[in-house]
């Protein structure tokens, strides 16, 4: 992704360094099946397109209470560690296919 964004002039890559950041943290990840902004921060970010949005949805107003909150994320955190078990089985079950003892 850096090259792709910096192209033939190498030496300007930090000047991405925002952009980059924002699209790996936003994208979704195939192992958890969340985005690493979400799994941290319990919601996802606001992107810049929709900071300039007349109609951007949400009024800021929190509809959960902390508690509800805490137990939604907890319920996800525990399914995310599943699925990370599972694709480490997996790769683990790939990577031993021609192993010997």
């Amino acid at each position: 992704m850096i090259a792709q964004f910096t192209g033939a002039d190498q030496r300007t890559w930090d000047e991405h360094w925002p952009e980059l950041q924002l699209a790996v943290n936003t994208s979704v990840a195939e192992t958890t099946g969340y985005s690493p902004a979400f799994i941290t921060q319990g919601r996802e970010p606001r992107l810049p397109n929709a900071l300039f949005d007349e109609k951007t949805t949400g009024t800021g107003k929190c509809i959960q209470t902390p508690a509800a909150n805490a137990e939604k994320l907890n319920e996800i955190f525990e399914l995310v560690r599943r699925n990370m078990e599972k694709v480490a089985q997996d790769q683990a079950r790939h990577y031993n296919l021609r192993r010997r003892p």
